[in-house]
């Protein structure tokens, strides 16, 4: 099994023939090229692996299978199947024999309908309208293989011997579910009949063939046992439930059946998708760019992914994915230039979206990349601070608030960004006198009054916090 180059865990469903990639469906491309897939690398072309490469096994979804006639037309026409040709085979004149083979032949061509959608990788029962056109044409064919099947079986008895008469009716009797198959597919008389086709399907399919045939021999056994606990006591109603049991089985099997093409669709030349009745969704231009972004990432291709970042938020300027991803690219490649560039965006993104949260993460990321990085708007320092103070660093909002008042003399909210300057100076050790210079700065700012002096002494100018480790804090430039 090829496993997804990007996504190790999931199961490939594509494979570039020029990147030689194995993709699964969200690293392709599926936009703009009319259904044609594309690789997001290279922009060639991507070959379907259909479901083979993924498919479970048809002996683990057993529940499934039994599950699958149980829906509300599949019963209503099992049922009422069932019904009319028990009581047309109560009656014994040739035209109530005929409506009885037009009847079973509408369950019979539903059943073959079931394999072949199956096998066409449909899990979900077809609708009954179909079932209802060429039954009869159906059950000539099906008589006409069993007829050829016995002929050459008594030929064989009479020309070769009852040995080989024995050994090809148990050749036949094996092979009967691929003979089924090989007409589903193929929908030809020729084809099911042909002793190589059966052979051939029989050793692509393998060892799941043989459990195939011994579920399909328990399932005919439970038939019987069923139709022997419902006894035959109200003959009509016993016979019609035995109706019910015997074509609920039926399109079971022949489920199964098509599943076992499904599942080896690779051994046998064809390619088919997993489907449930619902149609792919179509990723957005948004989803589609973010999983470019993606690929470009983990494929180094830095430069590119920068370009396309550069696209998403231009054509999504405030889409939290856009701009939550493009930071942490930033960061994760060590871009300080456009990481500080990025920033302001990112916080005040942050700060309109209600995700105050994030803001000391992002800031302590920052500095990391730029250990002197301030913002170049007060209320983001602001902001920023009241984050650090939070989070219980009061160091870092003591360094964003430093110097505040003179970077920003017109800032209407200095008073409240003093007062929380002086908090976080109470939170540091031996910084009592110069909180309490904050609080008098604090008033003085609030009653719109400037300072006569500065608050702190000229040595205090100097002090810088060069790391968020650092003893002292530099309070003012």
């Amino acid at each position: 099994m090829d496993y997804c180059k990007y996504h190790p865990l999931v199961s490939a469903t594509y494979t570039c023939p020029n990147c030689e990639t194995s993709m699964c469906d969200s690293c392709v491309d599926e936009g703009g090229f009319r259904g044609i897939e594309r690789c997001f690398v290279c922009g060639s072309e991507v070959e379907g692996l259909g479901a083979a490469n993924s498919i479970e096994p048809f002996w683990r979804r057993l529940q499934q299978s039994f599950r699958y006639p149980m829906n509300k037309s599949t019963m209503l026409l099992i049922i009422g199947v069932s019904v009319l040709s028990t009581i047309l085979a109560s009656y014994g004149s040739l035209i109530t024999f005929l409506l009885w083979v037009g009847v079973s032949g509408v369950m019979i061509k539903y059943s073959f309908l079931c394999l072949q959608n199956t096998a066409n990788g449909l899990l979900v029962a077809p609708g009954t309208g179909d079932a209802f056109q060429g039954g009869v044409h159906l059950i000539i064919n099906i008589l006409g293989i069993f007829l050829v099947m016995s002929g050459a079986i008594y030929a064989a008895g009479i020309y070769l011997g009852p040995g080989i008469a024995s050994t090809l009716s148990v050749i036949f009797t094996i092979g009967l579910p691929a003979v089924l198959i090989n007409y589903a597919i193929s929908e030809r008389f020729t084809e099911a009949i042909n002793p190589l086709s059966m052979l051939q399907l029989i050793f692509a399919i393998g060892l799941p063939y043989g459990l195939l045939l011994g579920f399909i021999l328990i399932m005919s056994g439970s038939v019987g046992i069923i139709s022997g606990v419902i006894g035959d006591k109200f003959s009509i109603l016993s016979a019609a439930l035995q109706s019910v049991v015997f074509y609920y089985y039926m399109v079971v099997v022949f489920h199964m059946m098509g599943y076992i093409i499904f599942q080896n669709q690779q051994e046998l030349g064809f390619s088919a998708r997993e489907n449930y009745g619902v149609e792919r969704e179509v990723r957005s231009a948004k989803a589609l760019l973010l999983a470019r972004i993606d690929i470009q990432v983990k494929e180094g291709l830095y430069q590119e992914a920068l370009d396309s970042f550069r696209l998403a938020l231009k054509e999504y300027p405030n889409d939290k994915d856009c701009i939550f991803n493009c930071f942490e690219f930033l960061y994760s490649t060590g871009n300080r230039s456009d990481l500080v560039k990025f920033a302001p965006r990112y916080f005040n993104f942050l700060l309109s979206a209600g995700r105050q949260d994030q803001l000391y993460p992002g800031y302590k990321k920052l500095l990391q990349l730029d250990q002197n990085y301030q913002p170049a708007s007060a209320e983001l320092r602001h902001h920023l601070a009241r984050a650090c103070q939070q989070s219980g660093n009061p160091r870092l909002a003591v360094k964003l608030l430093a110097g505040l008042h003179r970077d920003f003399p017109e800032y209407e909210a200095l008073a409240e960004a003093y007062r929380l300057l002086a908090q976080c100076l109470d939170e540091l050790p031996a910084m009592a006198d110069k909180a309490e210079q904050c609080r008098k700065l604090a008033a003085r700012f609030e009653q719109r009054q400037p300072p006569e002096q500065p608050p702190l002494q000229e040595q205090d100018c100097h002090q810088t916090v060069k790391s968020p480790g650092d003893a002292e804090a530099k309070l003012m430039e």
